[in-house]
């Protein structure tokens, strides 16, 4: 997977060059406006990229999926938002289970109770859950995750955790984090990549970062968090 991108708009605000493999959890690390969700937008051709830059990626644009940060909810259920994700020409069989996964889901993160509740009634970290699930509930070859934590407090981000790991257990596909928290990335990530003005200055895994910093920019940033 290979990442050439650039971004400009009165300012540079991404300059990448990268290869990621598939099959792995990689965190996004950078304070605000470093370019970790602009990266994401790029993979998610939400934006599109300056000429002259190229993401290489073997997925179709339906094998990615993109949660931003603050999540849209629809005027429907809880249930209804989160089955909005599941193909309509699934098989019966195949409807069947996504359904057993959207009510294990929902209550391995603590949201079963509000299964019928209108979605746009719900809370900050309550839609964030609300996202992710409808995020994991089918097979995504690439899943993009824009800060997928920040509204909830920490037992429900540990939920949100496990259910993220048990999604790469069985599917394995590829995750692309951003968070702002490098004991989230040292929990979920098998690499994370430090941006600092739209650049990757450092990578590395988790552990690594906190015992062995090697730029200025990320010695800063480890002071500051």
């Amino acid at each position: 997977m290979k990442i050439v991108a650039k971004k400009s708009y009165d300012r540079k605000v991404l300059d990448i060059n990268i290869e990621l493999e598939e099959h792995k959890i990689y965190a996004l690390i950078g304070a605000n406006g470093s370019g970790k969700s602009t990266l994401l937008k790029a993979l998610s051709s939400i934006i599109k990229i300056d000429d002259g830059s190229t993401i290489d990626m073997p997925f179709k644009n339906n094998d990615i999926y993109y949660m931003p940060q603050m999540p849209y909810s629809f005027d429907l259920s809880v249930y209804n938002n989160i089955k909005i994700g599941i193909p309509t020409n699934y098989s019966v069989g195949q409807k069947i289970y996504c359904k057993y996964r959207i009510d294990t889901m929902l209550k391995d993160i603590d949201l079963f109770h509000l299964k019928k509740a209108n979605a746009t009634t719900l809370s900050g970290g309550e839609r964030q859950k609300m996202a992710l699930v409808r995020s994991l509930v089918i097979n995504h070859p690439l899943i993009l995750l824009d800060e997928p934590t920040s509204a909830m407090d920490i037992n429900a981000t540990l939920q949100a955790e496990e259910l993220i790991k048990k999604y790469k257990e069985e599917f394995n596909g590829t995750i692309i984090l951003a968070t702002h928290s490098i004991k989230q990335a040292q929990r979920l990530a098998d690499t994370v990549l430090f941006l600092d003005n739209g650049e990757i200055k450092e990578i590395a895994d988790a552990q690594t970062f906190i015992d062995s910093p090697q730029s200025n920019e990320l010695k800063d940033f480890l002071q500051k968090i």
